[in-house]
Parts: C-alpha cells; structure tokens; sequence
C-alpha cells in the first residue's frame, strides 16, 4: 500500500473493537474478547516509533517507544518497565526495535500469563528491512519471526507492512522469515502509486563530498516545505543548518525530533529540514567488505530513457498494469516525471504559501568563490607541512644525517 495510504490503522482499529467490545460484553455474547489488549509494533527506527506513538494517541490508545531512551529515563526515575508492560494497565500498543526485543526483559514479558492471555497482535512495520538490513547491518531483525513464532500464544495474529515491498523473491523471502507458508496466511497488495508527487532524477553538477550544492537552490528558495534526504549525519552536517530556516533530523538527535518535526509542520520560519536517511546502503561498512552489486531494480531506474513512473509501477506491479506501465503523458498523470515533463516541453510551478506579517527569510546564494592565490598558497603551506613531518620521521627511524 502507498505511504500514507492508512496501513497504520492496522494498530488503532483492532484495540479499539476489543475495548468496545470490553466495555459492552453483552452486545457481543458469542466472540472472543480481551479486556485489555496488547499489541507489540517491532520498528527499525525511532522516529517511526515516535509517529506511531503519536498517531495512536491522537485515538486515545495509549502506546508507549520501548527504546534505548525511554528505558535510561525509567531507570532515572526508577521506574519497572518489565512490569508496566506485562501487567497492561499503562499502555495497549509498544512499539520496540528488534534488539531490544531479543533482550531478556522482553522474553519475562512474553512468558507472563496476564499478557499472554491479552497480546492481540505481533507486528513489523517497514517488513522490507529483513531483507535489506537483516543480512548484515541489522542481524537482529531475522530475530523477529522466531520471537513472534516462539514466544507468542499461537492465537497472536502476526501481519507484516510495507509500503515498497519487492513481489516474488523479496516477499517470499519475508514470509519465511516471519513463518508464513502456503496457504495459512493473506497476502494484501494495492498500488503504492502516488499522485500527489512528481519524480526527477537530475545528474549531480558537484561532488557529495563537498560543502556546496548550488542544485539545491531552487527548492531552498522556494519558500515551500522541504525535506532534504541525505544518506549519512555527515551529509547532514555538512548542509547549511546554521541558517534559521534549516533544521538537521536525526537518530543522534532524538531529544530535540519532537520540536523538529512540530516546527516543520507549524513554524513558518522552518521551511528546510536536512534528514539522515534510513537507507541500508547509507550504512558504515568496513573496508574490507565486498562491494555488492547494484540492485535489478535501481538499475532499471536509472538506466530508463522514456518513463521513470512507468518502469517504477511494473517492478512493484502496481495494478492496473495496461494502463500503470505507460508513460506519464498516456496515463494522464497530473505530475509527470522529469523525463516526460522535458520530452513534452511540460514546466510546473508550485506558488509557495503567502508568509505571515512581519516574516522575511533571506535567500541562499551561492557562496563566494575562493580566492585562487590563498588557495595555492594553502596547497604550498600543506605541502611544506607534510615534507616537514616525513623528514621528522625519517630522522627518528635513522637519526641525523651523517651519523654512523
């Protein structure tokens, strides 16, 4: 299903209709009930957790982020997570990554007879990351099937979710992992089209490496909403934040994502936010690593001349195929990818938001050249530097010149 296409209702709805069904026991005399339902959300990110938290509050459940800073906090103020989880007075929803959930606390809470009499569900959200991130980056989350399988009563519903979840290989890859097998579990695919977004692919003019991004400055100064996706905190660091309507998102940042993510949404003044993406590939490697090959899809991507939406809706099958496989023009998309959009001579322009009395951003501009004597200059000095240490070296390792 597409983001934000509503497949985290998947959390509220079944908590709420047991607790309807709690509060009118005699309304619904011949079904199973719970009196207080659990559901355990497994995410790969804090972030997604923190939304999930969020989202579900806003339904009155009550859900809770088992995380590495929500656990320092309960041990700050001595508080027994083990027990708030197990006994279910606090919360009906909790979200956890997959290494805490290979912790001993949560193999006490599955084992405890009040929960497992309430625990509804076992979930994975972002189900695609067994594959990506289970091989090498994150073991762990091959951990999950075993947990959900082994520790859970049988009667746990298990479902999975995925917005970019691969048909053939990749999907049976992730039901064996969570133990789905033949015919004894519903497989639930819609398109993950989206229409409200325009794709452009544009060639890079300067290295990532750097600290200038002169493509940038159309969508910096378009005085719209932005979110900026970069694959490392590095990356981030080196964006221009320091500027007042620019703010960095990222997991070493979790203190301060509440009030990031409110002044993307609300503060006018917080047009850009510079995000570290949650991409595998993004991920530390060590050197000696082999270097995979680049995936059958991306490559498809990239190397496409005539419809990037076209060949993006055939490699996740998006229904229906006679008409999701045509180029942006015969389809009648409303937004058409950059390669239609430049085939067809099409230019859309977004107005941006009129701002509120008294508020005047400034505009990027690109960063003065550097003067070129001072930059050889610098290259002499580094490299007089670098002699200079060399020959300290040598004259350690051989003593001065001259002695025997």
């Amino acid at each position: 299903m597409v983001t934000g296409g509503g497949k985290s209702a998947i959390f509220s709805v079944p908590i709420l209709i047991l607790r309807e069904m709690a509060r009118n026991p005699r309304l619904y005399p011949d079904l199973p009930t719970r009196a207080l339902p659990q559901g355990i959300v497994v995410m790969p990110t804090k972030g997604l957790a923190a939304n999930i938290v969020l989202e579900s509050n806003k339904f009155d459940i009550p859900a809770f982020a088992y995380c590495h800073e929500s656990i320092t906090e309960a041990r700050k103020t001595r508080r027994n997570l083990v027990n708030e989880i197990r006994e279910r007075k606090t919360w009906n929803v909790v979200c956890v990554d997959p290494e805490h959930l290979r912790d001993k606390a949560w193999r006490e809470i599955a084992a405890y007879e009040l929960y497992r009499a309430n625990i509804l569900y076992g979930c994975v959200d972002e189900v695609r990351l067994i594959n990506q991130w289970g091989a090498n980056f994150r073991p762990l989350f091959r951990y999950v099937g075993p947990f959900f399988r082994g520790r859970l009563p049988s009667s746990t519903s298990i479902f999975a979710l995925s917005a970019t979840l691969q048909p053939g290989s990749a999907t049976k890859s992730v039901c064996r992992s969570l133990g789905l097998f033949g015919n004894d579990f519903f497989l639930f695919r819609s398109s993950s089209q989206r229409h409200n977004t325009q794709f452009i692919m544009e060639p890079l003019q300067n290295g990532v490496g750097g600290r200038i991004f002169p493509q940038l400055f159309d969508y910096l100064n378009s005085r719209r909403k932005a979110v900026i996706h970069c694959r490392t905190i590095d990356d981030v660091l080196r964006g221009p934040h320091r500027l007042r309507h620019l703010k960095m998102y990222h997991s070493l940042r979790s203190s301060a994502d509440k009030e990031i993510l409110r002044l993307v949404d609300e503060d006018p003044e917080c047009q850009k936010q510079l995000a570290a993406s949650s991409n595998p590939d993004s991920a530390p490697r060590k050197r000696s690593e082999t270097v995979k090959p680049l995936e059958h899809a991306k490559t498809l991507v990239l190397t496409e001349k005539v419809c990037y939406n076209a060949v993006i809706n055939g490699i996740y099958e998006n229904p229906p195929l006679d008409t999701s496989t045509l180029d942006c023009i015969a389809a009648g998309r409303r937004l058409p990818c950059s390669l239609c959009a430049t085939r067809n001579n099409t230019s859309l322009v977004f107005s941006a938001p009129a701002f509120s009395p008294g508020v005047e951003l400034p505009l990027f501009v690109h960063p003065p050249a550097a003067d070129p004597i001072a930059t050889l200059d610098k290259a002499l000095r580094l490299k007089k530097e670098r002699e200079h240490a060399e020959s300290a070296e040598r004259v350690r390792e051989n003593g001065p010149p001259g002695r025997t």
